[in-house]
């Protein structure tokens, strides 16, 4: 029998998940009345940056089933429009049975309107053509419903919301919210004509001005904001964090710096986000979580330790691990496991409500891995698999697609073509409504490329392309040949400055972090050793100071892949999660995103620098007395040492003037020490 499709339910959050596991995510649930064909009035919750669940009646089939193959010859889609007028496309899934849904995160606050486009036809799910095939029962059905404001207490992600590329451009229609007081929660935001305010505003606390095309104001408490008409902006003490376009005659006051393009990435909330995440165990979704009771245990452990991101490989058939596909079984790549991705949609949501950026793997290093989908040309298999990952956790506030692991290694035949996997890049980002950032993983590097023939940069090709939010870069560092960890991040931005296109620099499988005291990295085998002091010395303060971001590689356990049988246990490193995290704290504490390395500045010790001349962040490995070159900066700074080994600050502070090369003094003792200067 022919169903027809129809509207019954909104699920809270995300169907699937255990109450246990989300009740900290549901917001209270508000009536909305949803007008559609046949369709009555239901009860849902409709906040921004929190996703609805919409669950439709549809065809009737199985996961098994070629008759026709539900995810491949069935297309839901649903375009909502926001209150500005902006269309997302969301792609929906074959959930079981007669159930097909569409998990949307609205993204703006106002009245949303949905339409339904359902269709059948051969491989229609992978074509890109909204007028592909034949329309089925319900294809067309508008409805309308209120989306409300953010709750900022909301869990982890819920409440921050997405993870944006680079600076979040808020908007408004209502020119009026720039008047009045600004609190701290408050953000000024306008699409009035650009850079003009409409009345005088007291900033009451931190605070952001976004006016279209994309210029970000920062400014501090007690800023008074004056309206001046003729599209200009009156400000002090502020930072303009990133202007697309701007005239700068139209503005006064002190600009710190323009950015064109960001070098870190920003929460729907307005606050720039630094990466300090893990990259083990490779087969997150396979491993024996038993030391924390299971993978909502260790999440929680990770969340607990301040962990923002984790590396999770979605299919690793053929590689290491061999034991993760979405699929009905490891062979059967046409056919996935409705029930095992609703688990997967519930570990990543807890993920999210703990703030942890979800690194998605899409294939491994190894060539078996690579040819299940095809390693050359973009494959309908491969297009199938993109598309059901992006329906079912492209909802999610924050995730990262990563094309592969070790794209260009260098074994035999293992090496993508770069165009092959441009064109996988370009299809997630039609697929993707929200437009998660894109990146791919490298194995080879430049140094590599010295001493190794053959060998090329695996990110030389890239630089400069729109179509890459972020990069994931290995590098191991050979003491005495190669450049160091903060060397070597400075280097990749200025690549990605000089080819026109900034992006957060993110080193992935760094070294090998293990789980013991030792003052300097050693190498047992192939990849270095770094025990708690080096790892903090060599690899976690060098690489954020350098203005990058970081996943660590473990080292350490029976299994660094991991496995069913391994019971994996994230506290045995427990010390690495807490130094990362205290280096972490201490940078967001500045204005980072305003900030640029320069150890130049640096004398009479060895050391890094990251400032924007306003304020300093100087961290010092081997102690001492170094000196700081403060030529052109005519204040009075605050000097204090803060302890990277305990996060804290340690011993009186004290007054050190601007406009020459100062001395820092001598640090508390002869470990390392981190000097703020304010």
């Amino acid at each position: 029998m022919k169903s027809k499709l129809f509207l019954i339910a909104t699920i809270l959050i995300l169907a699937g998940c255990q109450a246990k596991y989300v009740k900290d995510l549901i917001p209270k649930a508000i009536p909305v009345r949803v007008k559609a064909r046949a369709v009555q009035d239901m009860v849902g919750t409709r906040l921004v940056w929190q996703p609805p669940t919409f669950t439709f009646i549809g065809p009737t089939s199985s996961q098994t089933s070629n008759t026709p193959n539900p995810f491949l010859q069935y297309r839901l889609n649903v375009s909502f429009t926001g209150p500005t007028n902006k269309t997302l496309v969301v792609p929906g899934y074959y959930a079981g049975s007669d159930k097909w849904e569409v998990v949307f995160t609205p993204n703006e606050e106002g009245v949303w309107s949905s339409v339904v486009s359902f269709r059948q036809g051969t491989n229609i799910s992978v074509s890109l053509d909204p007028n592909a095939g034949t329309p089925i029962a319900g294809n067309g059905d508008v409805n309308m419903f209120n989306v409300f404001a953010r709750d900022p207490n909301a869990s982890g992600f819920f409440g921050k919301g997405k993870l944006y590329n680079g600076p979040y451009i808020f908007t408004s229609t209502n020119p009026s919210e720039l008047s009045g007081n600004i609190g701290s929660d408050d953000v000024l935001k306008t699409t009035n004509s650009p850079y003009v305010i409409t009345s005088d505003v007291t900033v009451m606390g931190d605070a952001r001005l976004t006016a279209d095309p994309g210029v970000v104001v920062a400014f501090k408490e007690g800023v008074s904001i004056k309206a001046v008409g003729n599209g200009a902006i009156v400000f002090s003490n502020s930072t303009v964090l990133r202007p697309a376009t701007v005239d700068e005659s139209n503005i006064s006051g002190t600009v710190v710096s323009f950015f064109p393009d960001f070098y870190y990435r920003t929460l729907g909330d307005g606050k720039a986000w630094i990466k300090g995440g893990t990259d083990s165990p490779e087969c997150f979704l396979a491993v024996n979580f038993s030391p924390h009771g299971g993978v909502y245990g260790a999440l929680s452990y990770l969340s607990g330790h301040h962990v923002n991101s984790i590396y999770v490989l979605l299919m690793n058939v053929g590689g290491d691990g061999n034991n993760v596909w979405p699929w009905i079984s490891s062979t059967d790549i046409w056919h996935y496991d409705v029930t095992k991705l609703k688990t997967w949609q519930s570990i990543f949501a807890y993920a999210n409500s703990h703030e942890i950026l979800l690194h998605l793997i899409l294939n491994e290093g190894e060539l078996a891995n690579k040819e299940v989908l095809g390693k050359t040309g973009l494959t309908v298999q491969r297009k199938l698999y993109y598309r059901e990952m992006v329906a079912r956790f492209g909802y999610l506030n924050a995730v990262q697609w990563n094309l592969s692991e070790e794209y260009d290694h260098h074994c035999g035949g293992c090496k993508l073509d770069v165009n092959d996997v441009r064109s996988w890049a370009d299809y997630i980002d039609a697929l993707d409504p929200y437009d998660h950032s894109i990146t791919i993983h490298n194995w080879g590097t430049e140094e590599q490329a010295l001493i190794e023939p053959g060998v090329v940069d695996g990110w030389s090709p890239f630089w400069g392309e729109e179509r890459w939010g972020t990069v994931s870069y290995q590098y191991r560092w050979e003491r005495g040949i190669n450049p160091s960890y903060n060397t070597k991040v400075i280097t990749l931005r200025n690549y990605a400055d000089t080819a026109g296109h900034k992006l957060p620099i993110g080193l992935d499988e760094a070294d090998s972090f293990e789980p013991f005291e030792a003052s300097v990295c050693t190498k047992p085998s192939w990849n270095w050793s770094c025990g708690y002091t080096a790892a903090r010395r060599e690899l976690i303060w060098p690489i954020y100071l350098g203005g990058g971001n970081l996943e660590t590689y473990l080292g350490g356990q029976p299994n660094q892949i991991g496995s069913p049988t391994d019971p994996y246990d994230f506290s045995v490193w427990e010390t690495v999660w807490d130094q990362m995290w205290y280096a972490r704290k201490f940078i967001e504490s500045f204005p980072f995103w305003t900030m640029t390395p320069n150890n130049s500045l640096l004398t009479n010790a060895t050391g890094y620098v990251l400032t924007n001349h306003d304020v300093y962040a100087i961290y010092l490995p081997n102690g001492g007395n170094g000196s700081i070159n403060l030529s052109g900066t005519v204040k009075n700074f605050t000097l204090r040492w803060y302890n990277p080994r305990t996060g804290q600050y340690q011993g009186a502070s004290k007054v050190i003037q601007g406009n020459g090369i100062r001395s820092l003094g001598n640090t508390p003792d002869s470990n390392d020490w981190v000097g703020e200067l304010r």
